[in-house]
């Protein structure tokens, strides 16, 4: 399984900023991962700046982590293409109904947010129950 160290996945991000900008072929996952980093113009000088990948940021908030966060819109995304947790896909499009879909991503975001500290502070592991459950409380 990839499993990258914190700089290398930082790394990525930086990368598939720059092949956008040089348009150059992406792969499959790139071309989602631009498409998350398009939609988050606020994170463009971090993917500007190969230093960023040193930063520290509270990594308790992911909305002000920029690699954190498109991190967190990479696995929505992949959830979402094979339906798991299984539900998810079905959740998400009751989800945006009532949101665009951009916005009910960031919603399942933070409820991602919610199980993983979760987990992490009774030292756990992840329940997709609860997750999933989170989310249905979304609709």
């Amino acid at each position: 399984m990839f499993n990258p160290s914190l700089d290398q996945a930082r790394y990525f991000f930086i990368e598939v900023w720059n092949k956008h900008k040089l348009s150059k072929t992406l792969t499959p996952i790139e071309k989602t991962t631009i498409a998350c980093i398009l939609e988050h113009p606020q994170f463009y000088k971090d993917l500007d700046n190969k230093e960023s990948i040193k930063n520290s940021y509270n990594s308790n908030f992911p909305e002000s982590n920029p690699f954190l966060h498109l991190s967190m819109h990479l696995a929505i995304s992949e959830q979402l293409l094979i339906d798991q947790p299984c539900g998810i896909k079905a959740a998400y499009n009751k989800l945006i109904t009532s949101n665009d879909p951009h916005t009910a991503i960031h919603k399942i975001i933070k409820c991602l947010t919610l199980t993983i500290q979760y987990s992490q502070t009774h030292r756990l592991e992840l329940d997709s129950n609860k997750y999933m459950n989170l989310i249905k409380d979304l609709i």
